[in-house]
């Protein structure tokens, strides 16, 4: 998960966009067929998924990328990251992100 600190001010705005492109960026790695098929057999056992349930995931993932950031949801790393003024390095709270992720299929998975 690569984000750019460069443009990390610490600044609320700025926290919720370095969180929401985290978030995205393993979205948009979820989007490529391949790549969900794995995590969807991997995380839920669900080896042979049609395709049509495919695409609802899919759409349900592209939602989530023009979705605001929950601050409930990521409240926690939100306040650390504005309390220390530097980014925390997100592979440290990826079940957080995954976690969003889950919530945003969680109607085509279970």
């Amino acid at each position: 998960m690569q984000t750019s600190e460069s443009k990390f001010t610490g600044l609320d705005v700025d926290i919720i966009n370095y969180i929401r492109e985290a978030r995205n960026t393993i979205a948009k790695q979820l989007l490529h067929d391949q790549t969900l098929k794995v995590y969807l057999a991997e995380r839920h056992n669900l080896s042979d998924v049609s395709l049509v349930k495919l695409e609802f995931i899919k759409r349900a993932l592209q939602q989530l990328l023009i979705a605001p950031v929950d601050l409930e949801h990521y409240g926690r790393l939100f306040l650390e990251m504005k309390k220390s003024g530097v980014p925390f390095l997100l592979e440290n709270n990826e079940p957080l992100f995954y976690s969003d992720i889950e919530t945003a299929i969680k109607n085509y998975v279970y």
